[in-house]
């Protein structure tokens, strides 16, 4: 575990360049958080996405094949339960891999004995999560480097380069603990604010990003509406629910991306919104909307 989830991300990282001996040249997706595209991964090539939000293939395989190293692949929401085509790519081409799973933190990919490195988020924006805090799922060989370099490189030689301050608090580990130890308790809740959530939307026209699954908890529904939304007016309106709007394009000239940040409104589906009754949820996403 690690202080935050950007922390684990880009330890990740450096376990490839130190696999390697060089710092790799990443690809990652412009519709995605900003620890994609900070740090080690400032210079990362980014690329558009597809109509799901996922890194697009498309314009991966329009890269020539040797411009890259490897390729740092978002899990949208936490939506997608297999990423393996994207593992598949690598392999096949000898480039390396990592999932951001900040919000996949029941991805069934995981017990796939070929697995990637992985990140999971605990902030407390995810359901999952308290205080802050990042978990990092890495091959078995490669453990005790991982608990090396976030330990100021103690017990390992030569990753002074890499090595940093980043393990998790003892208050912030009891913060998450105790919230794991009472999944039973608000998982059901969120499961079930999710499934009205994205009812509700789809009944006001909203298209879903990806079929959600019966059994997934979201903190946050996305869903497309026809007409753009403006990140300006959900921020004027007086609202009973806190709506938001994600993810602003990593960087310019990327239409997919720039089509889905403009039509998105992700609607909360935390265990509070059963305080409001469907009418009310409804009322306050056609204010945002600004429909008749």
């Amino acid at each position: 575990m690690c202080k935050s989830a950007t922390d684990a991300l880009f330890v990740a990282c450096y376990l490839k360049a130190i696999a390697t001996g060089k710092p790799l040249r990443w690809v990652v997706s412009g519709y995605g958080f900003f620890s994609t595209h900070i740090g080690c991964l400032a210079n990362s090539l980014v690329l558009d996405c597809d109509e799901q939000g996922l890194l697009s293939f498309e314009a991966l395989k329009a890269l020539p094949i040797d411009a890259w190293d490897g390729m740092v692949v978002t899990n949208m929401f936490g939506l997608f339960d297999d990423l393996s085509e994207y593992n598949d790519f690598c392999r096949i081409h000898g480039k390396a891999i990592i999932i951001d799973n900040a919000l996949g933190f029941c991805y069934p990919g995981r017990q796939n004995s070929d697995a990637p490195d992985e990140v999971i988020s605990f902030h407390q924006t995810k359901p999952w999560g308290m205080g802050e805090g990042g978990c990092l799922i890495v091959n078995k060989t490669e453990q005790a480097l991982a608990k090396s370099l976030i330990n100021f490189g103690v017990e390992s030689s030569n990753t002074q380069v890499y090595a940093m301050n980043s393990k998790l608090s003892d208050f912030d580990s009891a913060l998450i603990l105790q919230r794991l130890l009472h999944i039973d308790d608000w998982l059901p809740l969120y499961r079930q604010q999710t499934q009205r959530v994205k009812t509700i939307a789809q009944a006001l026209g909203g298209r879903l990003l990806v079929d959600i699954a019966d059994d997934k908890f979201l903190g946050h529904v996305p869903v497309l509406f026809p007409k753009p939304i403006s990140a300006e007016r959900i921020a004027q309106q007086h609202q009973t629910i806190q709506f938001g709007k994600y993810y602003l394009p990593l960087a310019p000239g990327l239409p997919q991306a720039s089509a889905l940040y403009q039509h998105i409104l992700n609607i909360p589906s935390h265990s509070g919104m059963a305080m409001l009754t469907d009418a009310q949820i409804r009322d306050a996403i056609v204010g945002v909307l600004n429909l008749n």
